[in-house]
């Protein structure tokens, strides 16, 4: 039986970059998955025979900076410039498009309120923007500067 250092429990996107990033630092990783095939949400599905999409539409947040450390471009990997719009079908009617700070098929009233909740979202990403990419304490480590980044 081998040893490893890490054992992760999915191969989505985020384990596989995980696991990516610790065997480039020298530990023996084993992934593990309960499905046919890889990727999570970042794998692309066949929704009805024929018609294949992304299950994730968030992709384009996807980090630069990973995409960099990995060399994911050379895998045929780029970040999208731009989100795709969100799309929430109604039967009776237009459907609702989220794109960027837009929504359309709602009532006017139902604009604003979306572009304030956003202003208001945006408020905490810039206040998470920071540490996007700190790595996480390490359990036992008590000292007061690593858990106040994370408090």
């Amino acid at each position: 039986m081998q040893n490893y250092d890490t054992i992760i429990i999915g191969t989505g996107h985020n384990g596989l970059v995980c696991a990516t990033y610790l065997a480039k630092n020298g530990q023996c990783v084993l992934i593990l998955e309960a499905l046919d095939s890889v990727g999570g949400l970042a794998a692309t599905k066949e929704f009805h025979p024929g018609f294949k999409a992304s299950v994730a539409h968030i992709v384009s947040h996807f980090s630069q900076k990973v995409a960099d450390d990995l060399n994911l471009a050379s895998h045929g990997f780029n970040v999208a410039s731009a989100p795709l719009s969100t799309v929430g079908l109604n039967p009776n009617g237009d459907p609702v498009v989220l794109t960027g700070n837009e929504v359309t098929g709602v009532s006017k009233e139902d604009q604003t309120s979306y572009s304030e909740y956003r202003q208001f979202m945006q408020r905490f990403t810039q206040l998470l923007e920071p540490f996007w990419l700190k790595t996480i304490p390490r359990i036992g480590n008590n000292s007061i500067p690593a858990l106040m980044t994370f408090a």
